[in-house]
């Protein structure tokens, strides 16, 4: 705690540190991490700005996932004269570990699986203000969601995503996401030279692309707008299944 200013902390982790709860237990490794944190008011522990940085950063769970990343910057600031609105943002390189295996797009023996860059600017509105309390009772919880812009690189695909969506009380999102691919023909071509899905299958991915791409007026882009509503998720007039549930545990 600066000895000038006892609203600033600034804390050095060690190189290794577990969390544990009834559920599950979380092993962080890191080659360096610093904290950063500022309160608006320290008797109630409101956070005004936070900022984690990490290098070699390695987190491994009892429930046979991991995740790591060269290096992480996570960020949060609270929104001037919003005492519950707060801005997230995320910016990560090198990551790899605990992904959806479609994020696997090179061939088998291509070392390149991990995300070159992974970046994420979020505001979001609570259902009450951060607080010391928040831990003592029933979380806040999210109101809105702006993703305001989050984007993905790597294997030569790039992926940027933005919206707005408004949560329920019970964690069920409303509103539109558009997701925005580039270099997509780049990423079919490498999953046919890694044999891993049939000609045939390809084939029909690629018709079904070629003609949402060419609604968007560029060939080389796809806009996919994403619309959640009734607890569901729809493409167009597409469902694409069930809507996941936004709520702090």
């Amino acid at each position: 705690r600066l000895s000038y200013n006892p609203s600033h902390l600034i804390a050095v982790w060690p190189e290794t540190q577990s969390f544990a709860t009834p559920q599950k237990a979380i092993n962080v490794t890191s080659a360096d991490m610093r904290t950063s944190l500022k309160f608006s008011d320290v008797a109630t522990w409101s956070p005004e700005r936070l900022i984690l940085v990490a290098e070699g950063l390695g987190i491994t769970s009892d429930q046979d996932w991991d995740l790591s990343a060269e290096t992480a910057q996570l960020s949060l600031e609270q929104a001037e004269g919003q005492s519950a609105t707060y801005r997230l943002a995320l910016d990560a390189r090198g990551v790899e570990g605990a992904l959806p295996g479609w994020v696997e797009i090179t061939g088998p023996d291509d070392q390149d699986t991990g995300i070159d860059r992974l970046t994420a600017d979020i505001e979001v509105t609570l259902s009450e203000p951060l607080t010391r309390r928040a831990v003592e009772h029933s979380r806040p919880q999210p109101d809105t969601l702006n993703l305001k812009l989050a984007e993905a690189t790597w294997a030569g695909l790039h992926l940027a995503a933005a919206g707005e969506l408004q949560v329920s009380a019970s964690g069920t999102p409303n509103g539109t996401l558009t997701l925005k691919v580039r270099n997509w023909r780049d990423m079919l071509a490498r999953e046919r030279q890694s044999g891993r899905l049939s000609k045939l299958a390809l084939d029909q991915i690629d018709f079904t692309l070629t003609l949402i791409s060419g609604l968007s007026g560029n060939p080389e882009t796809l806009d996919l707008p994403f619309d959640f509503a009734n607890g569901k998720v729809w493409l167009g007039p597409l469902l694409i299944g069930d809507a996941p549930r936004i709520a702090i545990p």
